[in-house]
């Protein structure tokens, strides 16, 4: 299907570089007719006054949002979350995950048996207004996806909010993630789950280190990734296609 695809493609749409390099490579397709538009947030999209009740349930709070399926990696998460608890001896912190997928139901099972239910809040699907309440009252955000062929090319759409907000971020060292984030993210060897409960921990207690983060992602997201930089290059794209 995707041969046929590129085979009769007039042009191709891709979301990042990783993605066009594929479609020139594996499709064969003339670089000059491949468009990369980013799937950013918009520039309107900033920080709001924090969800009141939130920042009372713990002295630090960590964010997830997105899809929860099995390539999502929030099972990899909750195992961190223990590490953090029982390795670590952390116990001051809550971890917020936004958001609702086929791998829910056994999400919140796994926290059970990890006997970490405390130190998560699983919120279900929110608004855009509830989701943005709620993560700009988050002092961390967290990227687990675990490295994979599809994770390691993507680009993630809940790094992009997290940059947008201007918080910090800890995600698996992967190919696309580090190009998008650069500064604004630690970076963990893919899938180490004791590691990734570290880097957290670590960001938790250098609120100096996540200030100086938040502001490189927010200012990567103003200046160069939001939504307004790429719906040029959808024009382009489209104005090149109905020129044939």
């Amino acid at each position: 299907m995707e041969r046929l695809s590129y085979a009769t493609a007039d042009i191709v749409i891709v979301t990042n570089e990783s993605y066009k390099k594929i479609a020139m490579k594996r499709g064969n397709k003339n670089p000059g007719k491949v468009f990369i538009v980013r799937n950013g947030p918009p520039l309107s999209y900033q920080p709001l006054p924090p969800n009141p009740d939130l920042i009372q349930r713990a002295s630090f709070l960590i964010g997830y949002i997105g899809t929860i399926g099995p390539q999502d990696g929030v099972d990899y998460w909750l195992r961190a979350i223990r590490e953090m608890v029982f390795t670590l001896g952390r116990r001051d912190f809550l971890s917020v995950i936004i958001g609702s997928g086929d791998a829910l139901l056994s999400a919140q099972l796994l926290a059970k048996k990890l006997e970490i239910e405390a130190y998560v809040l699983f919120t279900g699907r929110l608004s855009q207004l509830e989701s943005r309440e709620y993560l700009s009252a988050v002092n961390v955000c967290v990227q687990p996806d675990p490295l994979s062929p599809l994770n390691d090319k993507s680009t993630m759409n809940k790094l992009m909010e997290y940059m947008a907000l201007g918080k910090p971020t800890v995600a698996f060292d992967l190919v696309e993630t580090r190009f998008s984030a650069q500064g604004a993210a630690l970076y963990v060897r893919p899938n180490d789950e004791l590691e990734f409960a570290e880097r957290v921990n670590w960001l938790l207690d250098n609120p100096d280190e996540c200030k100086k983060m938040g502001e490189i992602g927010r200012h990567r997201v103003s200046s160069e990734l939001a939504w307004e930089y790429s719906a040029p290059e959808l024009l382009k794209a489209y104005d090149n296609g109905f020129r044939l």
